[in-house]
Order: structure tokens, then sequence, then C-alpha cells
């Protein structure tokens, strides 16, 4: 009878760590939806900001304007960072998924 011939066999104990670390990664994966929540608030309050800036931008008042044009880049600026950082924590997710329950990525 070769290795791969002999039944597998998991104990108690290692269904119950295997367990445990998936309710890790469950409570890791809500804990980074929350995050990207926020993040989309984040995002909607600067888009809402954007579109108080662009009201305000009138043709008459080339001051305003030049603010106001200021304000949208710096916003745009926050929003990519914002962006990015969502994006990273995607692939973290999806990393740590794919990595599975006994990868050193499995924190």
């Amino acid at each position: 009878m070769t290795v791969s011939d002999q039944p597998v066999t998991t104990t108690e104990s290692d269904f119950s760590a295997q367990l445990t670390g998936m309710r890790g990664d469950t409570s890791m994966i809500r804990d980074d939806i929350s995050i990207l929540r926020s993040g989309q608030g984040e995002i909607e309050r600067a888009m809402r900001g954007i579109d108080l800036t662009v009201g305000l931008i009138r043709r008459d008042d080339m001051a305003v304007a030049r603010g106001g044009i200021s304000m949208i880049r710096d916003q745009i600026s926050e929003l990519k960072t914002g962006q990015t950082e969502i994006r990273e924590l995607l692939a973290d997710i999806v990393r740590r998924l794919d990595a599975g329950p006994d990868s050193a990525d499995h924190v």
C-alpha cells in the first residue's frame, strides 16, 4: 500500500482549528467590508463637496472659479487616494481567500 492509497484522516482538533481559522477569516473580511463602506461614504461626501463647489462657480466671479477649480482638484486627488486604498483592501481580501486557512497569510 502506497502513501497515496492510505485514507486521509482529520482529527477533531484539526477540524476545530480549521473552523477557528475560517471564523477568523470571516471576521477579517467583515472588518475589510466595513472599511470599504467607510471609504465609500468618504467618496460620496467628497462628490457632494464637488457638487457644491461647482455650484459656486459663476462666470462673473473668476476668483471663486479659480478657488473652486483648486478645490475640485484637491477632492479628485482625495478620491484617487481612496480608490487606491479600496483596491488594495480588495486585493488583500482576495489574497487571503485564495491563500486558505493553512497559509502564512491566514492571520
